[in-house]
């Protein structure tokens, strides 16, 4: 076969195009979204675009996702559901332990019954969102730097220096605080440390 005829009958071909995995009942879709505009929350962004994206997209973005989530209800309800039939079948998993299995049984069938409430909620309905309570610390007290931030400031403060630091002071949201060993003082969020139930010894 010549070049020419071999070309010609690879453009009859489709071209390949990527698709999520089967789901029964779910018909494949595309997953090809560059073509959609850079607002779009369904366009899956690179990282060089996600690098230049302007506040003003970042913002519509924010407000398309908002605009086309499933009501608070049903999005609940499927949740529950998932939690329901998985409940379910630990219920039967336990089916030896007729006490046990039943008392698992009937969390599965409170789950069902508040789904079935969840739908007298109007279609605009937004739960209050919970905020943790403000977090004082008293000068003179000690804290320590939680175990998720300990990685952020390992190049500011030593291992000895991310517990038993002094608190110097509160201005709202952050903490002046000074460390026990360097003795060097900082200035951090107050939610990324938490109280020292005990008083640092002097190093």
């Amino acid at each position: 076969m010549s070049q020419k005829k071999a070309n010609a009958k690879a453009a009859e071909k489709p071209a390949v195009v990527k698709r999520t995995p089967g789901i029964p009942g779910v018909k494949a879709v595309n997953t090809d979204t560059s073509d959609l505009p850079i607002t779009d929350p369904r366009r899956k962004l690179t990282k060089e675009e996600r690098k230049a994206l302007s506040p003003e997209d970042r913002k519509a973005r924010r407000a398309a996702k908002q605009a086309n989530r499933a009501p608070y209800a049903m999005r609940t309800s499927l949740l529950l559901t998932k939690f329901a039939n998985k409940l379910g079948k630990i219920s039967k998993m336990l089916s030896e332990n007729k006490e046990i299995a039943e008392s698992v049984h009937g969390c599965a069938e409170m789950l069902r019954d508040a789904t079935i409430d969840l739908q007298e909620l109007p279609e605009d309905f937004r739960p209050a969102k919970l905020r943790d309570e403000a977090i004082t610390y008293k000068p003179g007290s000690f804290v320590r730097l939680t175990d998720a931030k300990q990685e952020q400031y390992a190049e500011l403060l030593d291992e000895k220096d991310m517990v038993g630091l002094k608190v110097i002071s509160q201005t709202g949201k952050n903490v002046a605080l000074e460390a026990p060993h360097s003795k060097i003082r900082i200035v951090l969020p107050a939610g990324h440390v938490r109280p020292e139930m005990k008083q640092a010894k002097a190093g």
